[in-house]
């Protein structure tokens, strides 16, 4: 009896595939777990394919945004957003990305829009509703002065207002309720 190899494998394009010429394909997020054999030489020419793009702007130097409209240098780009068709630097990439944050957490978390908010913003004078002082307490990633915090009842959802983040705290710390906070009143004035 012949002694069978069968590591073997044959591609329609390159014939007889070697051990070395290989490759496995891991699929996890289908159920079950699918693996399939494919040419390594075929996954690279794909790969090559699909950083075509790529290649064309990394001999470029300068690049217009597809967002800002400047010309940047190619540094400022993502691997990834290179190889779109209109590429968008960084900068606007984190900006319309925290923007879509920041308008899904209002959202899903207090049942406001944008706008909703902004009318909040502009019927308190852009100050807080407590102290009646503007947010001057920084961001930690970007060094920006925070945005006011949505102050919300934990129990019916219902927003009752726009904070700085001292008063917001306060209110925290208080476990919202309205007795402690009078008591740490009575308390402030018994020892002024």
């Amino acid at each position: 009896m012949k002694n069978c190899d069968r590591t073997k494998k044959i591609c329609k394009k390159h014939g007889r595939l070697n051990k070395e010429d290989i490759s496995l394909s891991i699929i996890k997020d289908k159920d079950p777990i699918r693996v399939s054999v494919l040419c390594s030489r075929c996954l690279k020419e794909n790969k090559n394919k699909s950083y075509n793009r790529l290649n064309i702007y990394l001999h470029e130097e300068i690049i217009k945004c597809g967002c800002c409209k400047k010309e940047k240098h190619i540094i400022e780009f993502g691997t990834n957003e290179l190889q779109s068709k209109w590429p968008v630097c960084r900068i606007c990439n984190n900006t319309r990305q925290t923007r879509n944050y920041r308008r899904l957490h209002l959202k899903k978390t207090y049942n406001i829009t944008e706008q909703e908010y902004n009318n909040l913003l502009k019927t308190q004078n852009y100050k807080c509703k407590i102290c009646n002082k503007e947010e001057s307490m920084l961001h930690q990633s970007t060094d920006k002065i925070k945005r006011l915090s949505v102050d919300h009842n934990h129990k019916t959802g219902k927003v009752r207002g726009l904070l700085c983040a001292n008063c917001n705290l306060m209110i925290g710390h208080a476990t919202e309720s309205s007795f402690i906070l009078r008591s740490g009143a009575d308390y402030m004035d018994s020892h002024a």
